[in-house]
């Protein structure tokens, strides 16, 4: 009887923390890879090698983590990259960097898209992704500004100038 219930223990700790920390995920038959698909939680990102690396890829003084704090009041930004894209993988992680020293974070949705356009439709219906990342910033509920695949300069401060536009 107490190895049933603890069988049974161990089969419930099994398939509640599956789905819990479960992401769907797609494969991209050009790289031969897994890559992430759906809204993606920061956490399934951290251990990759690429973000590892470009977390830290844009050195962002405090001021101007402070300056997009104050000007990301009722400010949500969706954020559409494919795992699987050097410009994402250059681009994210210096976003969530942002998100980690402002408070956007919890502002903020991050979407895995897949390489096929038609494909991208299915998961972000009506958004018009055509290059990835592209970060989509609305001001309540009104789109104000999108910065497509590369910043012109500094991720920062382009960030910053679209939050200003509010």
């Amino acid at each position: 009887m107490k190895v049933y219930k603890l069988a049974l223990l161990w089969l419930l700790v099994f398939f509640v923390s599956t789905d819990i920390f479960s992401q769907p995920l797609g494969f991209d038959t050009i790289k031969n890879q897994n890559i992430l698909l759906g809204i993606v939680k920061k956490e399934h990102l951290v251990d990759s090698a690429w973000f590892i690396e470009n977390y830290r890829f844009e050195q962002i003084p405090d001021e101007t983590f402070r300056e997009i704090s104050e000007a990301s009041m009722n400010v949500k930004v969706d954020v559409y990259f494919g795992s699987w894209c050097e410009d994402s993988q250059r681009w994210l992680p210096v976003f969530v960097n942002i998100m980690d020293h402002t408070g956007l974070q919890a502002k903020t949705t991050l979407v895995g898209l897949p390489r096929s356009k038609e494909e991208r439709e299915k998961i972000a219906p009506g958004i018009g992704i055509e290059k990835v990342p592209t970060f989509v910033f609305k001001f309540d509920g009104k789109e104000i500004g999108r910065i497509i695949e590369n910043p012109e300069s500094d991720l920062s401060k382009a960030v910053l100038n679209i939050l200003l536009r509010k």
